[in-house]
């Protein structure tokens, strides 16, 4: 069997759920403006960018936990080619699917990837239906101020790994305080499996032909039902927290 890519997560937190973490493990995030999904959350060897994270979501007490993350069943959006096509069909019949069921979809804001969720999470019930297990996603953000005008260069560029099963997570430890500036690295902070591990990602072109084939199998119900679990309906709304709590589509 070939070995999983090793890759170095940073987690922007708190001191306070820091320890929590190193006490009681990760606890994955399930926001409805997580663009990648459930899970844990990791800046891809970012430790500038999760410590910037950390400072602003708890500027009292940032703090930054590091860990080796397994990229094993992954969804690689890295490779655009194979997972857009994919990720636009099922766009497609969501979205089909949803005004026919009269469902509500969140809205997609530039701030809050809300329907980037629902679809990841539609996509990974149906691959697991059908036999492709999920259980981590990555992807490449272009955010910030650009290098200079016009430049596709910018400071916030990063990668981001959402973790859906904590048994891809080990090597958990905090970053030194002193160690959050963008010029400082851990001392022997470094990944223990080789840079040239090749990774059992999965293929998006077998992905992909299990999804023709659930669309051209499956009901509207079947499918509807993926989209009220991924985007709760207002009926649902009384059982969620706020944050939890759609806005329609205008």
């Amino acid at each position: 069997m070939q070995s999983a890519l090793v890759i170095r997560g940073y987690h922007g937190t708190s001191v306070t759920h820091a320890a929590g973490i190193l006490r009681d493990g990760f606890l994955p995030s399930d926001n409805e403006y997580d663009c990648l999904g459930d899970g844990v959350y990791f800046f891809e060897e970012g430790l500038a960018q999760a410590g910037a994270w950390a400072t602003r979501a708890h500027p009292s007490e940032p703090a930054v936990v590091r860990a080796d993350v397994r990229l094993e069943d992954c969804m690689d959006l890295k490779d655009g080619v194979g997972w857009v096509p994919l990720l636009a069909q099922a766009h497609d019949e969501v979205l089909r699917v949803s005004r026919e069921q009269g469902l509500a979809l969140p809205r997609q804001t530039g701030s809050a990837h809300r329907l980037d969720r629902v679809l990841i999470e539609v996509t990974v019930a149906i691959l697991e239906r059908e036999g492709t297990r999920i259980r981590a996603v990555r992807a490449v953000f272009a955010e910030g101020a650009p290098a200079f005008p016009g430049s596709f260069l910018s400071e916030g560029s990063h990668v981001q790994v959402a973790v859906r099963d904590a048994d891809l997570i080990s090597n958990v430890g905090v970053v030194p305080a002193g160690s959050l500036g963008p010029a400082h690295s851990p001392p022997g902070d470094t990944v223990a499996a080789t840079a040239n591990a090749v990774s059992p990602i999965v293929d998006p072109e077998d992905a992909g032909e299990r999804m023709r084939r659930y669309f051209e199998n499956a009901s509207d119900r079947d499918l509807a039902d993926d989209i009220r679990r991924a985007a709760p309906q207002p009926e649902q709304f009384d059982s969620l927290p706020p944050s939890r709590r759609p806005l329609r589509v205008r």
